[in-house]
């Protein structure tokens, strides 16, 4: 499946989509190989740590904002559990990569050309991101980025930080 550009642009709101389907289920899975490096980025992983799966495209303005703000979340935040993971929809990994040299994150980041994993988590346009708890269930889902949802999201993010692992 290959994702429309213009299905894919930012309403710039709440999650109204599809992508709300996910809540309290457990994250779809994936296992890939990732942007830069060769070891393969596999959802069951990340189990016991938090993740903050983030859906994002090059042509995407509001992923200009969100991809240095994600970075130093992961930053501050990797220590206490949290895993930030990027899904890059672009049709051609040569622009992700020319985007990533531009915005470089620590993270890794997949690219999605074919629309798989975004089928598989619903995603209609980008940036759309997913919080998934250290049991692997989807507990939010976060439609588009302005800075005003910076406050909202580090909330959702110690809540689930400060729960202990499965055991």
């Amino acid at each position: 499946m290959s994702l429309d550009k213009q299905a894919l642009i930012d309403r710039g709101g709440p999650l109204l989509g599809p992508a709300a389907a996910h809540v309290a289920e457990a994250a779809p899975a994936f296992d890939e190989v990732p942007l830069k490096g060769r070891v393969r980025i596999r959802l069951a992983d990340y189990v016991g740590k938090v993740v903050y799966l983030d859906f994002w495209a090059s042509w995407c303005s509001p992923c200009r904002r969100s991809l240095p703000w994600l970075e130093r979340l992961h930053r501050e935040h990797n220590a206490a559990g949290l895993e930030v993971i990027g899904i890059n929809v672009d049709e051609k990994a040569a622009d992700a990569r020319a985007f990533l040299r531009r915005y470089p994150v620590g993270y890794p980041t997949i690219n999605d050309a074919g629309g798989a994993i975004a089928a598989r988590y619903n995603v209609l346009d980008v940036p759309t991101s997913f919080l998934i708890d250290r049991a692997g269930c989807v507990r939010s889902v976060h439609h588009g980025f302005r800075p005003a949802d910076a406050t909202r999201l580090r909330r959702a993010l110690a809540i689930l930080l400060r729960e202990a692992s499965p055991t």
